[in-house]
């Protein structure tokens, strides 16, 4: 590649991601030299749907849509277009992120929408940090994503649940924070999620699923504290996260047997 000439990845994403406009560099924890830059756009009409706007319509409050260009400094995310795009997909997932904790937003989102489109490509610095490029191909936004198979039957527990019969235990929704978690590669926030989730289902569950079902979920629990004490400290390793993901197995096992109970 010439001097002074960069790759980079760029998405257009449906909505806005709620990252503030503008050129952001990201920097490895503990690094002091960048390895990436961030470019955030939001732009107006989704450009897969661009259509002139009927009288009743109310004007858009927000983009529409939201181009992110992430250039790699380093050049260390590879030749093979589908590892560049997991890579750049990863740095705006920390932008989301850091952003959430920077705006002390519990609302905001932590993972990026699949995009509308990508595209990698090559260009100077002035060129790319203006979201241009010298050369450029589309290439998939990505993989579609497994659809999970839903629990059946599900409605006699939420006809318990919105009707006051029953109350939204709080493990359920802590097991469905740790498995967001787990699923968008956040492993240590997975584990103190799950082992916060496991103790709270300990607590509230016995007397409504069946003892066997309790005991198993206890028999994760030393593996399980260990797991979350090695999170605490830093990064999970492997053994850590089979663990932790095996407890969350079991706990969403016992979570559906309420479903299937109505």
């Amino acid at each position: 590649m010439a001097e002074g000439h960069f790759r980079f990845v760029q998405f257009d994403f449906p909505g806005s991601l709620g990252l503030p406009e503008g050129r952001w560099v990201e920097r490895p924890a503990g690094s002091s030299e960048a390895s990436h830059v961030l470019i955030v756009s939001p732009l107006g009409a989704t450009p897969a749907k661009r259509r002139k706007r009927v009288d009743c319509e109310p004007e858009a409050t927000e983009a529409s849509w939201t181009r992110v260009t992430v250039i790699d400094v380093t050049g260390n995310d590879g030749e093979d277009p589908e590892d560049r795009r997991k890579a750049a997909i990863e740095i705006v997932g920390k932008a989301m992120v850091a952003q959430r904790v920077a705006s002390n937003d519990p609302l905001a989102e932590e993972s990026p929408p699949k995009p509308i489109a990508a595209r990698i490509g090559t260009g100077s610095g002035e060129q790319v940090a203006d979201g241009r490029w010298e050369d450029a191909a589309e290439i998939p936004p990505g993989p579609k994503q497994k659809k999970r198979r839903r629990p059946a039957p599900t409605d006699g527990r939420f006809t318990s649940l919105l009707g006051g019969r029953s109350v939204v235990p709080a493990c359920s929704l802590l097991a469905l924070r740790g498995r967001a978690d787990l699923d968008a590669g956040r492993e240590r926030e997975a584990v103190l999620q799950i082992e916060a989730a496991v103790a709270a289902a300990r607590e509230e569950l016995g007397g409504t699923v069946k003892a066997e079902r309790m005991e198993a979920l206890a028999a994760h629990g030393a593996a399980l504290a260990a797991a979350a004490a090695e999170a605490r400290a830093g990064r999970p390793g492997p053994d850590s996260l089979a663990a932790a993901t095996a407890a969350l197995e079991r706990l969403e096992a016992a979570l559906r047997s309420l479903g299937a109970s109505g």
